[in-house]
């Protein structure tokens, strides 16, 4: 599967967020895709580079904006390790299960101390 970075001018108002989200949801040529902040996505898709772009430019029309193809061995930045790991792998890792509950509704049991009860035998 190829990776592409769209990228485009939020200010221009051409397309809305809204229209270009709709777009990329069903457009039959992106399979995934991610939006790390405006102005930019992340798009996962069979179709080469050229198919890809064209499904863009009419939603575009005299608007500016780039699709490169994204290389992750030669790519590089501050995203989220999931989101590196979906770049390379197609898919974001399951997240760790979560941790046991306190034994009981104690302040032992909510600092997560044993609760091993004794009876006092005096």
């Amino acid at each position: 599967m190829n990776n592409y970075l769209l990228s485009y001018n939020t200010l221009s108002g051409r397309p809305s967020e809204g229209q270009l989200l709709n777009h990329v949801r069903i457009s039959r040529h992106v399979e995934q895709y991610y939006q790390p902040f405006f102005g930019t996505y992340i798009i996962k898709s069979e179709q080469p580079i050229s198919v890809v772009t064209e499904g863009f430019k009419g939603l575009f029309e005299d608007a500016p904006f780039m699709m490169t193809q994204l290389f992750p061995h030669v790519s590089g930045g501050s995203l989220p390790p999931d989101i590196w790991h979906w770049i390379n792998h197609g898919f974001i890792p399951a997240p760790p299960p979560p941790t046991a509950p306190p034994p009981a509704n104690t302040l032992g049991g909510l600092l997560g101390l044993a609760t091993g009860r004794q009876d006092w035998k005096g």
